[in-house]
């Protein structure tokens, strides 16, 4: 994978993603805070309501830190306290971080601000019920990470 972090204007980066870039690297730590599930792509049997899914996220997910830094290189911390690092790149649109690629895997519809870090991802996971069987849950979700 080619790895690429650049936000030159002629790269059509402008002020305000170069802003962005630099909000997202110099703030360090980016604390996972909350998930909401956008849609359901595929349920389990019985199906689980929106909001049961996304209490399934908010009980995995505390204790995840995503760190960036100005070589292209971030790391992102599990709740198990393991460190895993990635490469990764970041696509503009209209002056704006689009999208944040991460060991391959897009990050769309990224906010960046002072205080807070919000992206969409599709996510997939196996739910095991009672009696060993199991069925796939897979969501589009906002994530919400905090400084």
């Amino acid at each position: 994978m080619a790895l690429l972090v650049s936000c030159s204007k002629d790269d059509g980066g402008g002020g305000s993603s170069e802003t962005e870039l630099q909000l997202l690297i110099d703030h360090g730590d980016w604390n996972f805070q909350s998930a909401e599930v956008l849609e359901i792509g595929v349920n389990s049997e019985p199906p689980r309501s929106k909001q049961e899914i996304q209490d399934i996220l908010m009980d995995e997910k505390p204790g995840t830190i995503f760190k960036f830094h100005d070589d292209g290189a971030g790391s992102r911390v599990l709740p198990s306290g393991e460190s895993v690092p990635f490469p990764y790149t970041v696509e503009y649109s209209n002056g704006k971080i689009k999208t944040i690629s991460i060991g391959g895997t897009d990050f769309d519809n990224v906010a960046v601000t002072a205080n807070s870090l919000q992206f969409t991802r599709y996510l997939e996971w196996q739910v095991y019920e009672g009696g060993g069987s199991e069925n796939w849950v897979a969501v589009d979700a906002r994530l919400t990470f905090k400084h």
